[in-house]
């Protein structure tokens, strides 16, 4: 890291620091300016060289995102946050499970590994869900973790061929999510349960916050309110059994998880290459803290069934 990036902001630039994440990331050091300068001089990774026998998975924003949330995880929370959203599912290994939007596949793996339950993932990005396959075929669960790559708008199902279906922070990304998720319930048996946990347009006004995080996000983001998603279920013949809001145990895990990695780099540093990405991650997830503050943005899980069978919700 250049020598300039561990000197300390004055307290004008600190102020206007808008959260927590960019203060953790000033106090072990990093100067988002300097990085900046070089994310600047790269573009959007254009020219940037790559070893061909380095694995995708382990490649600049890809390498780092795992870095700071677990390996095979693009998002907060990791493997703890998985195992404690799909423990109420009673999963096992009569089961086969749906994913829509598995990222790297580190969900499929893990519920694979932890439940013998047999999970199809589907990732809209053709490269992430290429590198996800690759990484389940290493790990030994090709067979019971498949992921294949899928477009939203044109993706059929063989019918009643899933007992369950679940999304973790991605449907906000599908415009047409009507359509996939009546795709989806057609994918499921008669008695099935779907979870969602998603992204939803909060109680308060959209504001510069809200903006300032959907300009950070990869694709333009489709909100949906909490009414939405409850029609939309209701059409679809399942009853909405848990609407709970999880906003605040989704900054506590953003926050920890850039705590816990701040920790580690600021005593083995952070590589050139991950410079860039590692400011791109800091800026994208303190503008999605910042719209959670504000009251524009919501985390919500949803969970529903179909045809009601015995409870396995005891312990939510």
């Amino acid at each position: 890291m250049p020598s300039d990036a561990m000197r300390q902001p004055a307290a004008a630039e600190m102020q206007s620091v808008p959260l927590g994440l960019r203060l953790k990331a000033w106090w072990h050091g990093y100067d988002l300016r300097a990085v900046r300068r070089l994310r600047s001089s790269e573009g959007d990774g254009h020219g940037v060289s790559y070893d061909a026998s380095v694995p995708p998975w382990e490649r600049g924003a890809l390498r780092i995102q795992q870095m700071i949330w677990g390996e095979g995880f693009l998002i907060p929370g990791g493997a703890e946050r998985v195992a404690e959203l799909v423990k109420p599912l009673g999963l096992d290994e009569s089961m086969s499970v749906l994913e829509v939007g598995c990222g790297l596949g580190g969900q499929a793996r893990l519920i694979a590994r932890e439940h013998g339950a047999w999970v199809t993932g589907i990732e809209a990005d053709r490269e992430l869900a290429e590198a996800a396959r690759l990484m389940s075929e290493k790990e030994g669960v090709g067979k019971r973790a498949l992921v294949h790559p899928f477009d939203p708008e044109t993706v059929e199902f063989r019918q009643r061929a899933f007992d369950v279906a679940l999304s973790t922070d991605a449907l906000y990304r599908i415009a047409n999510k009507d359509r996939l998720l009546y795709t989806v319930s057609e994918a499921l048996k008669g008695r099935c349960q779907i979870l969602v946990v998603d992204y939803l347009r909060g109680d308060a006004p959209e504001d510069a916050a809200l903006t300032a995080w959907a300009e950070a996000e990869r694709d333009p983001p489709e909100l949906w309110s909490e009414r939405e998603y409850r029609t939309c279920f209701n059409d679809l013949k399942f009853e909405v059994r848990v609407c709970h809001d999880v906003s605040r145990h989704l900054r506590q895990c953003i926050v920890g998880g850039f705590a816990r990695y701040l920790d580690r780099a600021a005593r083995a540093g952070v590589a050139p290459d991950l410079q860039a990405p590692l400011v791109a991650e800091v800026e994208r997830w303190t503008r999605t803290v910042a719209a959670l503050d504000s009251g524009s943005l919501r985390a919500v899980r949803l969970y529903a069934q179909r045809a009601q069978r015995e409870s396995l919700l005891s312990d939510w």
